[in-house]
């Protein structure tokens, strides 16, 4: 499988701090950018061969050699592309609009997110729904993988429209959230390409949910 390296990839709070990673993926791109090199056959090439990883060894030794822990490697089905935000707070909300809208966060009788429709969720009813922008609320089951059960959800989920990728997900949610306006103290809404209207709820500059308002 391919390698990657990204000079400033998000990431998970107990998990390495912003920064220089490794992806490892299934898929082959070749990517022409100054922030995304690859793809790389081995871990050796990319000590001998990356211009990102040759800087950070000189200016961060101690991350070079920690990014390359197996534990440390991102593992992704595929790439997905983000301009270079390190000085915009969005940066940070990417990690939790991907795992937020397509994974959700599963408890012992109840899951919250999930506004992305897979294999993984079943409608149970659609209570409201916008034909022409693609968009519905839904009373849901999500399948939490972990015990091998359907959930229902305690409260109907929005989804976005059924043909979005991952990639196109945070593209919208980016241009919402650069033209958003706030409702109150923290909630912000903004507007996608398509004229989709999301709603974001941030807490002391942290992202705790985002979906589309139906």
């Amino acid at each position: 499988m391919p390698y990657y390296i990204h000079k400033y990839l998000p990431s998970e709070n107990q998990d390495m701090i912003h920064g220089e990673r490794i992806v490892e993926t299934q898929s082959q791109l070749p990517l022409e950018s100054t922030e995304f090199e690859g793809p790389f056959k081995t871990l050796k090439e990319i000590r001998s061969n990356s211009n990102i990883y040759q800087n950070l060894l000189k200016n961060n030794p101690k991350r070079a050699q920690k990014m390359f822990e197996e534990k440390f490697i991102v593992k992704a089905e595929n790439i997905i592309i983000f301009p270079d935000l390190k000085d915009n707070i969005f940066m940070n909300f990417i990690y939790k609009i991907m795992q937020h809208s397509s994974n959700g966060k599963f408890t012992s009788n109840n899951v919250s997110g999930i506004h992305l429709l897979s294999d993984r969720v079943r409608i149970i009813e659609v209570i409201a729904e916008n034909k022409t922008l693609g968009i519905k609320k839904c009373i849901i089951e999500a399948f939490n993988e972990r015990t091998e059960k359907w959930i229902k959800k305690s409260e109907p989920s929005s989804f976005f429209p059924e043909n979005w990728s991952l990639q196109k997900l945070i593209n919208e949610c980016f241009i919402a959230f650069t033209n958003k306006i706030q409702i109150d103290q923290h909630t912000f809404r903004g507007k996608t390409s398509d004229n989709i209207e999301i709603e974001f709820i941030i807490k002391n500059s942290e992202l705790k949910t985002l979906y589309p308002i139906v």
